[in-house]
């Protein structure tokens, strides 16, 4: 092993180490700009990345608006839990490995077998009744024996089952009158509250764990142009590729890149629009 090799290795397992107590500091001091202006080579400057980094706004611009065609892939691969990372918010934001070849389906296959997504079609494409549904089911099963909080979605009685999917036909019917506004746009929720995605290495955009699957499916069943995401990590060799295109720290880079999706989007929009 190379001394450079050796030295990544060493920076690695000290970050790693050090975890939620090195990730704070590195948020506010903003601390990837700090190892680019030393001149610590992309490497290295991957190999400081927290493990425990939180997405936030004072690293990156979130949410991000990107064409909803580019999201093309979903699954659930092996180790997809600890890439969700805590607080919903990411945990590490970069990360190595084959997790974007894995379980990779087209998007709308796995939608189609997912059950949150699939309750979506199975309403509002098909014209089936909420009580059909395996997610009206399954929510209804873990109120009956009071547990299950997450799979009950914090409903305690039949009454908020139902009202629950009430308000799912409400946020479908505001998508479709009005359009995919972002959630702290409607005043329910901050920025944190997107759809989750992940890059992979050639720039696709992944639907694995997170947030948002209801939303996705009612977006691709209206056919939006675009919506608003919350990007909870993205493969090294992309993030690699971004700093080698768009210059800054590698943190900075990946901003850049994910920004630039949004942009084509503009850039597409504005082409197509009559004069």
């Amino acid at each position: 092993m190379s001394v450079r090799a050796m030295g990544r290795s060493a920076l690695r397992r000290a970050s790693h180490g050090l975890g939620r107590a090195y990730a704070a500091p590195y948020t506010v001091l903003r601390l990837n700009r700090v190892y680019h202006a030393c001149g610590l080579p992309v490497s290295m400057q991957l190999a400081l990345v927290p493990r425990h980094l939180e997405i936030s706004p004072r690293l990156m611009s979130v949410p991000y608006r990107v064409p909803l065609a580019l999201l093309r892939w979903g699954g659930r691969p092996a180790g997809g839990e600890r890439r969700k990372g805590f607080n919903g918010r990411g945990g590490g934001l970069i990360f190595d490995g084959d997790w974007d070849l894995e379980d990779k389906r087209p998007i709308d296959d796995y939608l189609e077998s997912y059950i949150y997504s699939k309750t979506v079609f199975d309403i509002f494409r098909d014209g089936k009744a909420p009580e059909t549904t395996p997610q009206f089911v399954e929510m209804m099963r873990h109120v009956q024996q009071g547990g299950g909080e997450w799979q009950a979605r914090g409903c305690r009685s039949a009454a908020d089952v139902h009202a629950y999917f009430e308000r799912m036909r409400e946020t479908f019917e505001q998508i479709r009158v009005s359009g995919y506004r972002s959630q702290a746009e409607l005043g329910l929720g901050s920025w944190a509250d997107e759809i989750k995605i992940y890059v992979d290495r050639h720039g696709e955009l992944h639907k694995l764990q997170g947030a948002g699957h209801h939303r996705l499916a009612m977006a691709r069943l209206l056919a939006v142009p675009a919506i608003p995401v919350l990007v909870l990590g993205v493969h090294r060799l992309w993030a690699m590729r971004m700093q080698a295109e768009l210059g800054g720290d590698v943190i900075t880079a990946v901003d850049r890149g994910l920004l630039r999706l949004g942009d084509a989007h503009a850039v597409q929009t504005a082409t197509a629009a009559p004069s």
